[in-house]
């Protein structure tokens, strides 16, 4: 989805100038090293433009120790974009370090594409990682799909539709599995046929404004109409194809659900529909409603309690519980959550 915000060029400039200012100089600067070992340039698959493109963050140590879990990320832009690898570097300095490997993907834009090419593009890059899982040291058992947005609706449709044969597509590596075993969900749409309902004041004109429409969500030429081909008010079968809630079941992995309830681009509603769905299902899940947050992730960098909450989680049996104290949202607290999702049962 688009920002709901964008610098102004003279502010760009003289924020540059002044970090200028106080540089240190050649002589007594240093460079830190990232913590993680990159390995860019590679592709999971020959698709149009930047599509295609897979980069691996590597712990350091990685292949001197068991097989290390792998966060899958692809940054979000509304699909109108083909470079979502290049989110990877921001993943990488948090996960890594707590021994994760990230594998930033781009899959076909809305432009060069309509669904399901982009779920087709995304599963691909998941049997690729199964694949080459050997040669980079990944536990292809602990694989969890996260993004934000568009990116966020590729992650969420990795989790929901790994059961599914008919959907796997025919692009790169076939055989192994493209199922994901958890969702970390950075507010996506789930149903577009239903997103004018909570649209928020501004959201239709910015809507409009970034895709050329006149009529909100409800276009041809929305994010959601450009996804999917057409008008989502006039072609229910493709919207239903393109919906998450189409195909939760009681196999789909744990998810952790993000949404700030001042979203303008996506409205937080969407978010509780998925939620609704998968804890329907008895499915785990976390559903964090961000008091304030507008269609950002920055809150995950923030550690002074960040903004207000409230949390619903659900449960294999069925139990749907509000959680009074519930702990901010930030990247230390996706980090446990992860690791409890993939923790690996043991017998006894």
């Amino acid at each position: 989805m688009p920002p709901s915000t964008v610098l102004p060029r003279f502010l760009v400039t003289f924020t540059v100038a002044v970090a200028l200012l106080v540089i240190p100089s050649t002589a007594q600067a240093t460079t830190a090293e990232p913590p993680y070992r990159a390995v860019t340039g590679m592709t999971y698959a020959e698709l149009p433009g930047k599509a295609g493109a897979i980069d691996l963050y590597l712990p350091v140590d990685a292949g001197h120790g068991k097989p290390v879990p792998v966060v899958w990320v692809s940054g979000g832009c509304a699909w109108l974009c083909d470079d979502g690898n290049t989110i990877g570097p921001r993943y990488a300095e948090q996960f890594v370090p707590h021994g994760f490997a990230v594998a930033a993907v781009s899959v076909r834009s809305s432009g060069q594409a309509v669904f399901p090419a982009q779920l087709h593009d995304a599963k691909a890059s998941v049997r690729w990682l199964r694949a080459h899982a050997d040669r980079y040291h990944l536990d292809k058992n602990r694989i969890a799909a996260m993004g934000d947005s568009s990116g966020a609706f590729a992650s969420t449709m990795l989790g929901v539709t790994g059961n599914d044969p008919e959907l796997e597509g025919d692009v790169g590596v076939t055989g192994p599995s493209s199922a994901v075993n958890a969702v970390v969900d950075l507010y996506t749409p789930t149903q577009f046929a239903e997103m004018d309902q909570h649209n928020l004041p501004g959201s239709c004109e910015l809507i409009n404004e970034y895709g050329g429409g006149t009529n909100c969500h409800d276009d041809a030429k929305s994010p959601e109409g450009r996804l999917i081909g057409c008008r989502p008010s006039t072609c229910p079968d493709e919207v239903r194809a393109a919906s998450p809630l189409t195909y939760v079941d009681t196999r789909t992995p744990p998810f952790l659900v993000v949404h700030g309830d001042a979203d303008i681009n996506v409205p937080w509603q969407q978010s509780q529909l998925l939620f609704d769905a998968v804890a329907a299902h008895r499915v785990p899940a976390t559903f964090y409603r961000m008091h304030g947050m507008e269609h950002d992730m920055s809150f995950l960098d923030r550690t002074d309690g960040g903004f207000e909450h409230t949390v619903h989680t659900s449960s294999r049996n069925g139990e749907v519980v509000h959680m009074e104290s519930a702990p901010p949202l930030n990247w230390a607290e996706v980090i446990s959550w992860l690791d409890g999702a993939l923790r690996v049962p043991t017998d006894g």
